[in-house]
């Protein structure tokens, strides 16, 4: 048996290939765990990997410091002409080989070389940098331990070429060749390499004036090099060799190890397509930092290195991840069994290293190789704690890297779109940067496009809206005619927010190239029916402009505009409202000098209130009150239902808090609204409407008096400042231009009375009941001891109580006596017998009540509290205009309060009965307005 083989027995009992479930047994469940075991027997097998050819190209390096023997000078880089025809005179014209036999023959080759004995690289510095560069090809080739030998200085000049050969056996063990390319200007000379069906071309002519080049390759790999048309190319050649011993690495070798994988890996996607990823564990550990394809050591390297090779070629992913093993302590919390433990991907990574996803969790069966957490020691443990009267049990954690496969179909499934609030994030945008390259790289595959078109489906279905993600996908789907998924791009960028300028970009270009030849074939209702329809109307005409402006095509451009202009006017005419966002549009239209009827229809026969009250305002304070009266006319008398205010308008707002932040608008509230709009519609003179809106309101909140409206939730004083006080003010200062109504007065006067007086309710005044009785208290269910506490109460001649009970009885008749009225001590029940005078067996405590006398200045302090309160909300609303509105009997009752007033003793209370008559709020005459 060959060194590293091992025997697998593909029946055997193993994690893999057996289990309890019976599906396991199923003929399908039994082909995949044979192949599983396929893919993991070749991935043990694995020691080192690389392509049969490579080539490094180095910006900055060491300057050999060339010298030919019989020259004194160090030929100078980058070579100029005069220096090849010196280095030339020094060559011979290169032979090669034919069976046994060393030809010169220039058909075959035309070049110029010197041995090694006759030239040197004399800078102390340059076999530092040739180990490096040595250590580049080799990890290239997957040759991880290498020597090189100084072999011919190769000068190639305008005609040389070389005709497809390998390279022979120059001495024992040498396995391939090292070529470093020196700057010199040159054209052409580019090198083909084949091995069976694998092609590779090389080209060191773009880099040739001042950068170096290496290239590596295995001697029997199959290499031409194309005609030099121009210039000179000055190479170093060098022979490789294995250091260490083991076994000779070939390009056959690497090339058979990659075609085997490909021949497993490729069964996947059609005979698993259910099985979504495979893990296989990796040797070492590594830091989230170092995860990546370039920092993996030994054979982590070489396996992942054949991976990523072969899995692009079987529409599969490779990507690295952390993995952590959870294992509770055996006994759970209700002292059962709980088997095994959970496993979870922490955090994926591209082969770069770029975070893609993260807490992914993982099923058993999905790792190569089974329990590899088995006759392990966890890196670390959390010890259990105690919880009420349960422990938590301790939780041990086993850490590990693992290289991750993909089938392209499935990465969609890597998208975290559950998360509350999603949206793309870091690892989101890497995940999509991926799956875009591989379709750069790939843009025939079919399996790639669908994969990556459930990956975009499935970030726009879960809210993605930033510019960025929206333009990346947009682009994608227009060039892969993805209509659909277009359609859903659009309805995004709807949803976001203001349409993204970027994406506008993004259809301008694709328009300009789709129909630069042909702009009357475009359907603009296809493209951007369901963005017209979503937006306003000053956000179509704005996003028209911006994308007429994008588009570089004079006729596409012009026709656009027209589909445009047309989908205005009919937007106009027959959309269903209109909304704040459509402001400037209707501000413009309207403040023309003579506004076109069709435009004031629209505007007040579907505008919202919250944009017809924000035009009227901006109206009402730009131009003068004749040239704005009829646009007030008539939109008060059309949009009258509209901007009556409704009950839910009188609420103070969930988070009152609110008005009181940075840059809140109070004057937006409703009652303020309504107020100003009034106050403007009187301004500019349409009084009548004015009126008329008052009337309407107060029509429309009777009703809802008298029926289902909740009043208990309205601030009083708000409600005076905001409406009240400053609507009888521009009520007053309009008079004689609207004629008073009974609306209007009712207006107030529900208000008044519905509103203020419900919110602060004011009972009759307190009569003084005789004697010591009291008002009855207690609960209200089937109580003996409230029972007689009320029986107690009653009595004008008892003072005292004593109730001998136990000492929650005690408790619950206590809770019912305010110790403001009642005074109450419990005390040893002979003592309390002693005091009061009653008599009987006193073996416990009793509960000692007597009445202060207190109560009617309670209440009557409390019917004073109450007049106040009410008194101080209605104050702003006292004068002469409101009263002359209401009604001299009204007036009283509502505002002055006389009714209460009236119910008071002389002397009860410290103020006295107000005249009638008295001037108030500096109003000297009260007049019917």
């Amino acid at each position: 048996m060959a060194p590293g083989q091992q025997t697998i027995d593909l029946t055997a009992s193993d994690t893999e290939a057996s289990a309890d479930d019976h599906d396991q047994f199923q003929p399908e469940a039994v082909a995949y765990s044979r192949w599983k075991l396929q893919l993991l027997h070749h991935l043990r097998s694995i020691t080192s990997a690389g392509d049969f050819a490579v080539s490094r190209q180095y910006q900055t390096f060491v300057n050999p410091c060339l010298r030919i023997a019989g020259c004194s000078d160090v030929i100078p880089l980058p070579v100029a002409g005069r220096d090849a025809e010196t280095i030339r005179s020094a060559c011979r014209e290169a032979p090669f080989g034919r069976g046994d036999e060393t030809l010169v023959d220039t058909s075959v080759r035309r070049t110029w070389e010197l041995d090694a004995a006759h030239f040197a690289c004399t800078n102390p510095r340059w076999p530092a940098f040739l180990d490096r560069l040595l250590e580049d090809v080799a990890g290239g080739l997957g040759l991880p331990d290498v020597r090189a030998k100084p072999h011919k200085l190769l000068l190639y000049q305008e005609g040389s070429f070389f005709r497809r050969h390998k390279d022979s056996e120059k001495e024992f063990g040498m396995i391939a060749t090292l070529v470093v390319c020196l700057p010199a200007v040159h054209q052409g000379g580019t090198v083909h390499l084949s091995f069976g069906s694998e092609r590779r071309e090389i080209a060191t002519a773009p880099a040739s004036a001042f950068d170096m080049t290496a290239l590596a390759w295995f001697s029997d790999v199959d290499h031409e090099i194309r005609p030099l048309t121009s210039g000179n190319r000055l190479v170093l050649t060098y022979k490789l060799f294995q250091a260490g011993g083991g076994g000779t690495p070939s390009a056959e070798l690497l090339v058979r190890q990659s075609q085997q994988l490909r021949g497993i890996l490729g069964q996947w996607p059609a005979r698993f397509p259910h099985a979504l990823m495979l893990a296989y564990p990796l040797d070492h550990q590594y830091t989230r930092s170092s995860l990546s394809l370039a920092n993996l050591k030994g054979r982590d390297r070489a396996v992942c290195q054949t991976l990523h090779e072969a899995s692009a070629a079987c529409d599969v992913y490779l990507v690295l991840a952390h993995m952590t093993h959870s294992k509770h302590d055996p006994e759970s919390w209700y002292g059962e069994e709980e088997e095994g433990g959970s496993t979870v991907l922490r955090a994926m990574f591209t082969t770069d290293g770029a975070e893609i996803a993260s807490h992914h969790d993982v099923d058993e069966t999905e790792i190569l190789g089974g329990d590899i957490f088995q006759n392990r020691h966890p890196d670390s443990e959390d010890e259990g704690e105690f919880t009420g009267n349960e422990s938590v049990p301790s939780c041990s954690r086993f850490p590990s890297q693992v290289a991750v496969l993909i089938p392209k179909l499935q990465i969609h499934q890597y998208l975290r779109t559950h998360v509350y609030g999603w949206s793309p994030s870091a690892e989101a945008e890497n995940l999509f940067s991926m799956v875009e390259r591989d379709m750069e790289e790939h843009p025939e595959n079919s399996v790639v496009r669908s994969g990556a078109l459930r990956l975009m489906t499935k970030a726009l279905d879960a809210g993605a809206t930033k510019p960025a993600m929206l333009c990346r996908v947009a682009k994608w789907a227009l060039a892969a005619r993805q209509d659909e998924l277009y359609r859903k791009v659009i309805k995004a960028a709807i949803s976001g927010g203001p349409f993204p300028p970027e994406l506008l970009d993004v259809l301008s270009r694709h328009f300009d190239w789709e129909y630069a030849r042909e702009p009357r074939d475009v359907d603009w209702e296809k493209w951007l029916g369901s963005v017209l329809h979503a937006l306003s109307l000053c956000g179509w005409r704005s996003l028209a402009k911006l994308l007429a402006t994008r588009l570089e095509t004079e006729a596409l451009r012009d026709s656009f505009s027209l589909w445009a202009q047309e989908q205005l006017e009919k937007k106009l005419d027959h959309h269903t409202s209109f909304v704040t966002q459509d402001f400037d549009y209707f501000l413009e239209k309207l403040s023309q000098a003579d506004p076109s009827p069709r435009i004031l229809s629209a505007f007040a026969e579907r505008g919202k209130r919250e944009l017809i009250l924000k035009v009227l305002e901006t109206l009402s304070q730009r131009r003068a009150p004749e040239a704005v009266k009829g646009i007030f006319e008539a939109t008060l008398d059309k949009a009258r239902p509209r901007l009556v205010l409704q009950t839910g308008d009188f609420y103070t707002p969930a988070a009152p808090w609110a008005h009181h932040m940075q840059g809140a608008d109070k004057s937006r509230e409703p009652c303020q609204q309504f107020t100003n709009l009034v106050r403007q519609s009187l301004r500019v003179g349409a009084s009548d409407q004015a009126v008329r809106l008052i009337e309407e309101t107060y029509r429309h909140l009777d009703a809802a008096a008298r029926t289902s409206w909740n009043r208990s939730g309205i601030d009083g004083p708000s409600l005076v400042k905001d409406l009240l006080v400053p609507l009888a003010a521009a009520l007053q200062q309009s008079r004689g231009e609207a004629a008073p109504t009974d609306g209007v007065a009712g207006f107030f006067a529900l208000l008044i009375r519905d509103v203020l007086h419900y919110n602060n309710k004011v009972g009759p005044y307190p009569q003084k009941l005789p004697g010591w009785r009291h008002r009855p208290r207690g609960c209200a269910g089937a109580c003996a001891d409230c029972d007689a506490l009320r029986a107690f109460l009653y009595r004008e001649d008892q003072r005292t109580w004593v109730l001998a009970a136990g000492a929650q009885r005690r408790a619950h008749v206590e809770s019912q006596l305010p110790a403001s009225v009642f005074s109450t001590q419990t005390q040893a029940q002979a003592q309390a017998q002693t005091q009061t005078g009653s008599r009987g067996r006193a073996p416990g405590l009793a509960l000692v009540v007597e009445k202060r006398g207190t109560e009617h200045a309670e209440e009557v302090a409390e019917f004073a509290a109450a007049l106040a309160r009410l008194e101080g909300v209605l104050a702003p609303l006292r004068g002469g205009f409101l009263a002359g509105l209401l009604g001299d009997r009204a007036y009283r009752a509502l505002v002055l309060l006389e009714g209460y007033r009236e119910q008071v003793p002389e002397g009860s209370l410290p103020w006295r009965k107000r005249p009638s008559d008295t001037p108030l709020a500096g109003d000297t005459v009260r007049q019917r307005w």
